[in-house]
């Protein structure tokens, strides 16, 4: 992830390519707790533990088990929320170009995630990030 690129290995092929990736990832804190080395690397931490109905569970194991067996059909099902998402994320990221953070609102921020329970810096650190990225300082 650190080099920007990906690497695809399988039966005896091997396929290199640029990539600029974003990783989301999952875990079951039934399990432990995640170890500190890997919470140095999260910048953004989302819990999903909303309570769900019977037939919102029985939905999603369906979907899941659909698009195991019928991957494209999957896809097309998502094509259109798809497409908005897509067109959602780059007008953000064309919106970012022009938002500027304050001092106060830095501190705002950091003392959100510090309310919040972040576990680690990586918040507030994130926060400084994106603050020296449209500052330059």
């Amino acid at each position: 992830m650190t080099e920007g690129v990906n690497t695809v290995e399988r039966e005896g092929t091997s396929f290199k390519h640029p990539c600029n990736p974003l990783l989301i990832a999952t875990y079951n804190p039934e399990e432990g707790a995640v170890r500190e080395h890997l919470l140095d690397r999260i910048a953004i931490n989302l819990s999903a533990d909303l309570p769900m109905s019977f037939e919102d569970r029985v939905a999603a194991v369906d979907i899941a088990t659909k698009f195991q067996e019928h991957a494209n059909e999957v896809f097309k099902m998502v094509e259109e929320e798809t497409d908005y998402a897509n067109t959602q994320i780059i007008l953000a990221r064309e919106y970012l170009k022009d938002v500027t953070i304050s001092r106060e609102q830095l501190k705002y921020l950091v003392m959100e995630a510090f309310r919040g329970g972040c576990q680690v810096l990586t918040s507030g650190l994130f926060v400084s990030l994106l603050y020296f990225c449209i500052f330059g300082f």
